[in-house]
């Protein structure tokens, strides 16, 4: 049994229109996929959401490539003399629409590496995919053990202060318990601790 017509319009529910969104956009890229396999044809699907999202599909593998042809062929219809136009094109607009072009092919790539439009790709496209994106990951983790390393060698850094300067408060200390205690340098009572071991068992005797 057949299912029966669906009415064509606005679809009210936000969550049902993205639902069917998705559906349909990706049996439309499915439908000129086929097309272009099964009849040898070039086809490319342009799409915008609501949100102002761009979807594409391209079996040239460059949608710049196919709209170049397309401007061309609509150019040869409507103007004959569109060639001539071509070669006095500003420098400044072509300049422009290479930017443009890069943009496009740059947001593709976003995408792709986002998880998006996998569909659309080859098994090449998917392979080179992998690739770019096992590269950025050995980078990132190459950045993060730099990281890593430079915070232990200024723990280090400041360990070794830290020591420095732990001694040297402790030789103040040992030089006012001195002074405070009327005894002689740390100097000579190391060197009576060598000549006359038995004064210096107890060097603060009778003062406690």
């Amino acid at each position: 049994m057949g299912r029966g017509k669906i009415e064509i319009k606005k679809i009210d529910d936000v969550t049902s229109r993205q639902v069917t969104f998705s559906k349909r956009k990706a049996g439309i890229f499915k439908k000129a996929h086929e097309l272009s396999v099964l009849c040898d044809a070039e086809v490319a699907v342009l799409i915008f959401s609501n949100t102002g999202r761009l979807y594409e599909y391209a079996s040239s593998r460059c949608m710049e490539r196919t709209i170049e042809r397309y401007e061309k062929c609509t150019k040869a219809i409507n103007c004959p003399s569109s060639e001539h136009n071509v070669e006095n094109k500003n420098p400044i607009q072509e300049g422009i629409e290479i930017l443009r072009q890069k943009l496009r092919a740059l947001q593709r790539l976003q995408r792709n590496m986002m998880g998006e439009e996998l569909a659309l790709l080859k098994v090449g496209e998917l392979h080179d995919l992998e690739h770019t994106i096992e590269c950025a990951v050995l980078k990132v983790r190459a950045r993060q053990n730099q990281i890593q390393l430079e915070k232990i060698a200024n723990l280090r850094f400041k360990e070794q202060i830290l020591i420095g300067e732990n001694e040297q408060l402790q030789k103040m200390l040992l030089e006012e318990a001195q002074r405070s205690l009327g005894l002689r340098p740390t100097s000579l009572i190391q060197t009576d601790i060598i000549t006359s071991p038995t004064v210096i068992m107890n060097p603060y005797e009778g003062f406690f």
